[in-house]
């Protein structure tokens, strides 16, 4: 082969590689225009980020709780800006990079979350809802998986409950006809052929906090689950 055939084969190999490059790089802006179109749900970790309206967002929680809500105010090819004024809390959610930044205050903006999914739009129907770890989709509601024991059920809310012929003992749920003062332990008072947690001469509850649900109330409260907040504050605090 000549040097002028080789100089034209190695020519013709550049420009190849050279369109095929630019090729691939048009490609790529085109992705990136894309990128938050139709953007409907942004999931993290812990929760999601959610479009509400046609310029309000919502944060919920892994259960499905709202925890806080923004404003939309900029939306570019690449990320979504929103604001709570509330809270003067700014959240960009930059698609491109999978990545959640905050800021409070007009601070400069720091590393929140890493995205671990996104959901668009299609054919102009509702996305369809994901439930996080530890919860399963029930009747279009997300419940938790705990397992409330023997004899027992969860309902739609995550509240467990004792089958049909059952109660509530210290010990879960047993046959009603087994209850017996023995079987109260020794926070509880046999009352009328039921387990009763014992009371004060002032008929307070005697460290209520000691009740076996209340340990995991309480982790749900300083999660920020209001309703096991209001049942903490019920059943396991002096009234």
């Amino acid at each position: 082969m000549t040097n002028i055939t080789l100089k034209s084969f190695w020519l013709s190999c550049m420009v190849t590689l050279v369109i095929f490059s630019l090729g691939a790089l048009g490609s790529n802006k085109l992705q990136a225009k894309n990128l938050t179109k139709k953007v409907q749900i942004v999931y993290f970790s812990s929760g999601s980020y959610e479009r509400s309206g046609e310029l309000s967002w919502v944060e919920k929680r892994k259960n499905g709780q709202t925890a806080f809500y923004f404003q939309q105010q900029n939306i570019t090819d690449t990320a979504i800006l929103l604001f709570d004024p509330s809270r003067q809390v700014h959240i960009s959610l930059i698609i491109a990079d999978n990545e959640i930044l905050y800021s409070h205050k007009g601070e400069q903006f720091r590393k929140l979350y890493n995205i671990t999914n996104v959901i668009r739009e299609t054919n102009n129907q509702n996305p369809p809802l994901k439930c996080g770890k530890n919860y399963k989709l029930v009747k279009g509601n997300c419940v938790l998986r705990q397992n409330c024991g023997a004899n027992a059920f969860r309902n739609v809310e995550g509240d467990c409950h004792c089958n049909k012929g059952f109660q509530n003992s210290p010990r879960g749920c047993v046959a009603k006809k087994v209850i017996n003062k023995r079987f109260c332990g020794k926070n509880h008072d046999y009352i009328n052929g039921k387990c009763v947690w014992k009371t004060d001469k002032n008929g307070f509850e005697i460290a209520p906090w000691l009740k076996p649900q209340c340990k995991e109330l309480n982790r749900l409260c300083k999660r920020g689950v209001n309703k096991a907040c209001m049942q903490y504050e019920g059943e396991c605090q002096v009234n």
